[in-house]
C-alpha cells in the first residue's frame, strides 16, 4: 500500500458528507498504527461537530484500547445527560471530546501517521486546532492533499513542521482540490447545482422515481442550504416534501 491508496481512502469518506458540512469544507482523515494497520478513516460530518481529525482519532484510541472507549463513553454521557454508544462518534461536542482526548490517549498514539485531505487547521473556533492535537498526541508524520489557503485557519502544516512532524504535500493534490471547489466557491460568493430525478428512458413524471436513500440525502442538502427553487407544476402536482 502506497500514499495514494491511503489518501483515496480518506477521500471516499470525506465525499459521503460533500455539501452537508456547509459552510465548511468537506474534509477526510485516515489514521494509521505505529506498524501500518488502519485504525480509522473518517470525515467532517457536520459544521460545528468534529472535524475529520478529531473524529479519526477519536476512533483510533477506541480500537486501541476498551478503557479508553469506555471511560470516554461514561464520561462524555455523563457530561450532556446522553446515551451515545460506540460508533456514534460523529456529531458529538468538539471541545469536550478535544480536551478529554488531550488529557486520556496515554501514547496509544505515539508514532503514528495521518493523511487529511485538506491541511489541519490551526485555530481555535467552535473546534479546537487538529494541529495542535496531532502534534500532542505525538504523530510522526501527517501527509496532507490540499493546501489550506484560508487565511485563519491555515498554518497547520508550520505547527506540525516546528515540533519535528514529518509533513508531506500533495499526495493526490487534484483530486483533493476538486473535493473542495464547492466550499471555495460558497467562500467566493456561492454556488447553484440542479437535482433532477430521471427515469431510464428519459421520462421524469409518472410517479415517484427516487428511492428512500436518495432522497433522503436531497432532503440532507436542502438542510444546509440558503435558497430553494422549484417549478409552479411541482408544488401543485408532486406536493413534494421540502
Amino acid at each position: 500500500m502506497n500514499d495514494e491508496f491511503y489518501m483515496g481512502l480518506a477521500l471516499s469518506e470525506a465525499w459521503k458528507f460533500q455539501i452537508l458540512t456547509y459552510p465548511n469544507p468537506a474534509v477526510g482523515c485516515l489514521v494509521l498504527d505505529e506498524n501500518g494497520q488502519i485504525l480509522s478513516c473518517k470525515a467532517h460530518e457536520k459544521a460545528g461537530y468534529l472535524h475529520a481529525e478529531l473524529t479519526a482519532i477519536l476512533f483510533a484510541l477506541c480500537k486501541k484500547s476498551e478503557k479508553f472507549k469506555d471511560d470516554f463513553i461514561k464520561a462524555y454521557n455523563a457530561k450532556f445527560s446522553s446515551n451515545i454508544k460506540e460508533g456514534e462518534f460523529g456529531l458529538l461536542e468538539p471541545k469536550f471530546t478535544y480536551e478529554f482526548i488531550l488529557n486520556n490517549h496515554s501514547n496509544l498514539l505515539k508514532n503514528a501517521k495521518a493523511y487529511v485531505t485538506l491541511e489541519p487547521c490551526s485555530h481555535h473556533g467552535k473546534t479546537p486546532p487538529c494541529a495542535n492535537l496531532l502534534k500532542e498526541l505525538g504523530f510522526s508524520e501527517v501527509i496532507i492533499g490540499s493546501h489550506d489557503e484560508n487565511k485563519i485557519a491555515s498554518g497547520g502544516a508550520n505547527l506540525l513542521k516546528s515540533t519535528g512532524v514529518n509533513v508531506k504535500f500533495g499526495i493526490l493534490k487534484e483530486r483533493c482540490d476538486k473535493l473542495l471547489e464547492p466550499f471555495l466557491a460558497y467562500q467566493n460568493g456561492g454556488f447553484s447545482f440542479l437535482k433532477i430525478a430521471l427515469s431510464k428512458n428519459g421520462v421524469a413524471s409518472g410517479g415517484i422515481i427516487t428511492n428512500e436513500l436518495s432522497r433522503t440525502h436531497v432532503h440532507k442538502l436542502r438542510s444546509v442550504i440558503d435558497t430553494l427553487v422549484i417549478g409552479g407544476n411541482t408544488v401543485r402536482i408532486d406536493r413534494p416534501r421540502l
